[in-house]
């Protein structure tokens, strides 16, 4: 299955087995809570290029841009993390309604 920006760092060390034992294991549990299908590498693709493809800009992006770039970069935190550094992968990963939540939500008194 072809690699995505969120998935390249644990395609690697889940690849890198013998090398790298701990790692390896750690890339695998953020391949199984991501969705290690088709379907599912699909989506994320589309998620990363969408982020790669957002401007840094001062101006507001729009929720919806908002809440995408929320959402894979926590992501892509939380499963960089857990491999590399073995942090915990949190035991459910929040989805992107979490973050237009967020988003929606309004500051002040």
């Amino acid at each position: 299955m072809a690699s995505t920006q969120t998935t390249r760092v644990a395609d690697a060390y889940a690849a890198a087995g013998d090398r790298w034992p701990e790692r390896a294991t750690r890339a695998k549990e953020v391949l199984d809570a991501l969705g290690d299908d088709p379907r599912s590498r699909a989506a994320w693709q589309d998620l990363a290029r969408r982020s790669s493809g957002t401007p840094t800009v001062l101006r507001k992006l729009g929720a919806d841009t908002t809440t995408d770039l929320l959402f894979h970069a926590y992501t892509l935190a939380a499963c960089n993390l857990h491999v590399l550094l073995g942090h915990p992968l949190p035991p459910a990963l929040r989805d992107r309604q979490y973050f237009a939540d967020l988003v929606g939500r309004r500051a002040g008194p």
